[in-house]
């Protein structure tokens, strides 16, 4: 993870390595690496604890008989990060001298709004650098590099993660302030403690964030003139950028065909497809800055935000939970917390509006965009058009409360036995009011409104509202019996298909058959056999430790255990898909990994492989699948497609090729390179952190677009 506002060399760009191979035949090894040593360093104290004990991380060593290779590598790591972390701590004793902890939390709020500001108006200015000829792909375009006041080079979206989790860092030592009699301090003076505490909360979570990759997925340090972390394994690390970025174009699409219908719809018809009023301005008053909701006119031909996100929802797997109503959340869906949320961003960058001078501690609450409760309340209830009752179960739910414990944000009050309290945390990301105990009022931290994951925030809304395994109807079977049913309707739909079928019900288990199958599906002389998983997107190092050493192996060794006994039984196959036995017998059977998410796609666990449900649905509906677009001025869309088979028999015997090298995946890691992006290290010198790094088109990619262009007399951007 990058840092913010730190004196860095610039980082080695994608553009300036050659292309990389392909890396989608990677195999995960993780469980290789779960030693004796690295399962006792997990219930250890974490070096980047103050706690922290090194003789107790040597004592766990030394008890181990075969302690390898990774396991001095992993003390090695705890020990440097152990030193790094105590002489960053010595450089600030004491980051907020004189304050109280409500004037601590909103300096860190106002403190990352500015930097937000700073970097909207980098990117336009980047924007604005490109030659109207350049051939640029939507994803780079999202995530042009630009170069810091201290010559770092990094996306908005890395310098903003980045931020948020300082502020994470920062708010979490704020609560702990004691100092009733807190002065006003000069402007000048609040400068200098913004930007000294930017840098100590920034490296601070760099450091730890790089211990966790350590701790549970192996990564290595290498010491000397220059330490340099590096992921333990390279291949997996880019298949893994590929998985976000290809997610990310889930919001590009969607942006792509709402931007295409907008200008066709009259004003009427646009504001249908939002909620009709928002925040469309902000007064100052001696009693705090009021919210002004007006009418969204609806008058441009750009669409907002909004509305490109709700078709981002409505395309994806959420869809069938958005307006379920929560079990720990009377009252609320994710629909209506979606709505909420535009609201509330809204509100946060007409706060920002208002005129303000550079912080103080009496000036910081506007640069903290900070609203009394109630007001916030009030104007929910009249946007969205809910008792005030209803809004003010909302904020309390989006809340992020600074004294609620080591895991941020609300804690559930009707958590079951056995249920974590915290279930469903991810911090500002999903929930992002900032309070703090017995005020008022809330900041908004408007970097997560900005550049924050859509479908990440509203995994955890239903995680936190209970729509998940532990409730009576679990999550899962509610994905499974909609992917059966749109699986079988697109398979009804594909005219390249003769005798395809899937089983419209699930296999369920009983004296007849001892397993339940998900999905089961025929397509040529081949039967697969889907594990179907609705898993949450990893989100830290500890969940993609879970991801790629528990949840994959057990979800392939469940998928092949059912398909090996469906070979077994051609009746069971033969009466969940209408067939004859005798043919059921005669098909290879196939297991499949079937995930709601992209991370896995392509990889081969255990001899099963992985596969996305959206690219799953995209096979079977046709032969024919979009394989990007350009776009001219805004205005016309070019897309690029690619033929996968002819027949049925073709997309049999294509499936796991098509599954193995996926041109979704595919088309990203062609343009991946490899940064070296480098940090102050605390006790002197610099490090360095190895990580993949988006690029622009191929020659390839660019050249087939030209032709494209060149035939229609348009010239463009790529996706």
């Amino acid at each position: 993870m990058p840092t913010i506002g730190i004196s860095v060399g610039v980082a080695c760009r994608p553009d300036a390595l050659p292309a990389p191979p392909h890396y989608l035949h990677v195999m995960v090894d993780y469980p290789k690496i779960e030693t004796p040593f690295r399962r006792a360093a997990r219930r250890l104290v974490t070096p980047a604890a103050r706690r922290f004990e090194p003789d107790s991380w040597s004592d766990a060593l030394a008890s181990c008989a075969d302690a390898g290779d990774d396991d001095h590598a992993l003390l090695a790591a705890a020990l440097w990060t152990a030193r790094e972390m105590r002489a960053l701590e010595a450089s600030l004793p004491e980051p907020f001298p004189g304050m109280s902890s409500t004037q601590a939390v909103m300096l860190g709020v106002a403190a990352s709004n500015l930097e937000q500001l700073k970097a909207q108006q980098a990117v336009r200015d980047r924007q604005r650098s490109l030659e109207t000829d350049d051939m640029v792909s939507f994803d780079y375009f999202s995530h042009l590099p630009y170069a810091n006041v201290d010559g770092q080079e990094l996306s908005q979206s890395d310098f903003g993660e980045a931020g948020i989790e300082a502020l994470v860092s920062w708010l979490f030592d704020a609560r702990s302030l004691e100092a009733p009699d807190a002065r006003d301090v000069p402007g000048d003076q609040v400068i200098g403690v913004v930007g000294s505490a930017l840098r100590y909360y920034s490296l601070r979570a760099v450091l730890k964030n790089q211990f966790d990759k350590a701790l549970h997925l192996g990564a290595r340090l290498e010491t000397g003139e220059v330490d340099a972390w590096q992921p333990r394994d390279p291949a997996l690390a880019r298949l893994q950028h590929a998985w976000q970025a290809r997610a990310e174009t889930d919001v590009i699409t969607a942006a792509l065909e709402v931007r295409d219908e907008w200008p066709r719809l009259t004003p009427m018809e646009r504001r249908a497809r939002l909620p009709r009023r928002s925040v469309i301005a902000a007064r100052a008053t001696p009693r705090g800055s009021r919210l002004v909701v007006g009418r969204r006119e609806c008058l441009s031909n750009r669409p907002p935000f909004a509305a490109i996100a709700r078709r981002t929802l409505e395309r994806s797997y959420l869809a069938c939970f958005l307006d379920q109503d929560m079990p720990l959340a009377p009252g609320l869906t994710a629909s209506l917390l979606a709505d909420a949320w535009w609201v509330i961003g809204d509100a946060g960058r007409q706060l920002l509006k208002l005129p303000k001078k550079m912080p103080g501690f009496r000036t910081s609450s506007g640069w903290a965009a900070a609203v009394r409760r109630h007001e916030l309340v009030g104007t929910l209830a009249r946007v969205l058009g809910v008792r005030e009752e209803t809004a003010d179960a909302i904020i309390a739910f989006l809340t992020f409360h600074v004294a609620s414990g080591d895991a941020f944000g609300p804690v559930d009050p009707g958590a079951r036995p056995g249920r974590s309290p915290r279930k469903g945390d991810r911090g500002l990301w999903a929930f992002p009011l900032v309070a703090v105990p017995q005020e008022e009022v809330l900041f908004i931290p408007i970097t997560v409104f900005e550049i924050g994951a859509m479908l990440y925030r509203v995994e955890a809304w239903l995680e936190r509202g209970g729509i998940d395994d532990d409730a009576l109807e679990h999550r899962g079977d509610v994905f499974e019996a909609d992917l059966r049913r749109r699986c079988a309707e697109v398979v009804r739909g594909n005219p390249a298909f003769r005798t395809a079928r899937v089983a419209e019900r699930e296999v369920e288990r009983s004296t007849v058959f001892p397993h339940q199958v998900d999905l089961l599906f025929r397509l040529g002389d081949r039967v697969f056999v889907g594990e179907v998983k609705c898993f949450l997107t990893p989100a830290d190092p500890h969940q993609w430790d879970r991801f790629y050493r528990q949840k994959l192996p057990d979800a392939a060794r469940q998928a092949r255990m059912r398909a090996e006994e469906l070979g077994w039984r051609p009746d069971v196959v033969a009466e969940a898909l209408g067939i004859d036995e005798a043919e059921a017998a005669s098909m290879g059977v196939h297991p499949l990994v079937v995930l709601n998410i992209g991370a896995g796609f392509s990889l081969r666990v255990d001899g099963c492989r992985v596969v996305h449900s959206d690219f799953l649905l995209s096979y079977l509906r046709g032969p024919v699948m979009e394989a990007g677009a350009a776009v001219k001025a805004g205005k016309r869309v070019v897309t690029r497609v690619e033929r996968l088979y002819e027949n049925e028999r073709e997309a049999s015997d294509r499936f796991d090729a098509a599954m193995a090298d996926p041109w979704p995946l595919r088309r990203f890691l062609d343009r991946l390179g490899w940064e070296e992006t480098q940090y102050p290290k605390p006790s002197g010198g610099r490090f360095t952190i190895g990580s993949p790094a988006r690029g622009n088109l191929t020659r390839e990619e660019a050249g087939g677009y030209q032709a494209i262009l060149a035939e229609l007399g348009v010239g463009g951007s790529a996706d």
